[in-house]
């Protein structure tokens, strides 16, 4: 059976406008040349799908369901060459890294102003998502490298390998009002009689997590709030003197003034950055922006870089 897409496009336009002539116009094909095109279909099948007069065009019973597949088919068709495109943008001429906020607030604009300065032929798409979320688009190849912010240890999944980029230290943000807020640092003991916003989007996120371990760790029971707004809002809570909030180095927003961001002593925990990558890849640009990060990390001009990050306008993953 020799049946091609174009013949298959050619019924559906009749059949949906049920005219030839309407068909014809829409598909941009000349009525005579539609005709026989559905004709030589109808041939190859062996029965017809429209019954046709002088006066009007019809679907038979078997058009109707012929209708149903091919529709699909051609959709099934278009998603196919959707996808090979983005498969071929990614690998010539597009790379897609997933990022957490910090991450970008941190070395990985760095990373990708400089990779794409000496690699022009290869654009970086990145994707804003949370650790998990990256996790899972990267395991289902719809990440190429992810930068998760949060964990601890190298993920212990086989078919992934990573390495820690960056390491942020914690910092309080309070309004310019708050009793602490005419000091530079504060310790983590000064804490114990404070009010801690957390965002309850995000009750068991890396960040909270982090958060909670070393209030755990210095033996400090603060009132915890948690509150339905991301970490922008819960900024602007700060902000009315609503309470506290830990963040760490590098995090900006748009609520600058009326603020003050201490730096927090007594802890040794930092907030680590790490990238991660797929151990086997048949994408070449995935494979030279993780080798490019990787020998970046290796120049100490490059990898201890300042994080300019505190007129950055930004969200904690």
């Amino acid at each position: 059976m020799n049946i091609s897409i174009r013949q298959i496009e050619h019924f559906i336009a009749v059949a949906e406008a049920l005219h030839f002539r309407r068909a014809a116009q829409l598909t941009n094909v000349a009525q005579p040349a539609l005709s026989r095109s559905v004709q030589t279909l109808e041939n190859e099948l062996g029965f017809q799908l429209l019954a046709r007069n002088n006066r009007n065009v019809k679907l038979t019973a078997a058009g109707e369901e012929f209708l149903a597949g091919s529709t699909q088919i051609i959709k099934s068709i278009n998603a196919l060459v959707s996808r090979a495109q983005l498969a071929n943008q990614t690998e010539y001429c597009g790379l897609r890294v997933g990022y957490t906020y910090i991450a970008m607030a941190g070395k990985l604009r760095q990373f990708i102003s400089n990779f794409e300065a000496q690699n022009s032929s290869i654009k970086i798409n990145p994707l804003p998502a949370n650790s998990t979320e990256q996790l899972e688009q990267l395991h289902r190849e719809q990440l190429d490298v992810c930068f998760i912010t949060g964990s601890t240890t190298p993920t212990t999944i086989k078919a992934l390998d990573s390495i820690v980029v960056q390491e942020n230290a914690f910092s309080v943000i309070v309004n310019e009002n708050h009793p602490l807020a005419n000091k530079q640092s504060i310790s983590v003991d000064e804490l114990r009689d404070e009010k801690i916003m957390f965002s309850s989007q995000q009750v068991n996120s890396k960040f909270n997590q982090h958060v909670r371990l070393f209030l755990n760790e210095a033996q400090i029971n603060p009132e915890i709030e948690y509150v339905e707004q991301n970490h922008a809002g819960i900024i602007g809570l700060v902000n009315l003197g609503r309470g506290a909030y830990i963040a760490t180095e590098g995090f900006g927003c748009l609520y600058a003034k009326g603020l003050k961001t201490l730096r927090l002593t007594g802890i040794t925990k930092k907030l680590p950055t790490l990238m991660v990558w797929r151990k086997e890849t048949e994408s070449e640009s995935a494979t030279r922006f993780r080798d490019f990060v990787l020998n970046s990390l290796n120049q100490p001009n490059l990898a201890n870089a300042p994080l300019e990050a505190e007129q950055a306008e930004t969200v904690l993953d």
